[in-house]
């Protein structure tokens, strides 16, 4: 099922979230089991994620939560990714799907 990354939450975010460190070799997290990876909910996941991927974290007042922008653009397009979200992680793992998948994610329909 079709979901825009910026409605992405829990379950679904984190799994979109593993479907990009499992391709990659140079993922922080090789430890960690799939069913443990919480990066949305987890700041031990999700923090070096956030480092690593330079994401940038900033309050929101219109909206009453957190945006976050990836710091550098997308090698590919060019372009930069701003996502907003209920708590800093969530916002960030957002901007970090929407760089490596786009702003639809192809969701498992358990998990939404």
């Amino acid at each position: 099922m079709k979901i825009k990354t910026q409605d992405l939450i829990g379950s679904a975010l984190d799994w979109a979230v593993g479907e990009i460190l499992q391709y990659d070799t140079n993922s922080l997290l090789p430890q960690l089991h799939r069913d443990s990876l919480r990066p949305s909910k987890d700041w031990k996941q999700g923090g070096p994620i956030i480092e690593r991927e330079h994401i940038c974290l900033d309050k929101f007042d219109n909206y009453n939560s957190i945006a976050f922008q990836r710091e550098s653009t997308c090698p590919t397009t060019g372009r930069a990714f701003i996502m907003i979200g209920p708590t800093p992680l969530i916002a960030a793992m957002r901007c970090f799907v929407a760089s490596k998948l786009g702003d639809e994610v192809d969701i498992p329909e358990e998990l939404t």
